[in-house]
């Protein structure tokens, strides 16, 4: 999750049922969770705009809530996300492994 504040969420929800539940709903498999620092552009904005509409601004908020002006501003004038992450999801079956990538520290 490039979000800290979505991240949060989902840590907070993760190893429970209904975590389990979540993933088998909207995925049809459990998805596994593993470190995976990165940067770069966000591929997926538009196709969440597409079937949803702009991104909110959670997706621009930090784990404490602050929300960051410039990152929504930019989004907006140009559709375009840049972030940083240090996680995200693998599938299940157990062969992923996560690209080696420099560490990366949020803002």
């Amino acid at each position: 999750m490039f979000s800290p504040a979505v991240d949060k969420a989902w840590h907070d929800l993760l190893g429970t049922p209904a975590y389990d539940a979540l993933c088998r709903e909207t995925a049809g498999q459990p998805i596994r969770h593993v470190a995976n620092n990165g940067h770069g552009p966000i591929a997926w904005v538009a196709a969440y705009e597409e079937a949803y509409g702009p991104l909110p601004e959670i997706w621009f908020t930090d784990a404490d809530g602050n929300l960051d002006q410039a990152a929504v501003a930019r989004y907006r004038e140009t559709g375009i996300v840049v972030a940083e992450w240090d996680c995200g999801p693998a599938g299940g079956d157990g062969d992923d492994v996560a690209p080696d990538q420099p560490e990366t520290a949020r803002r």
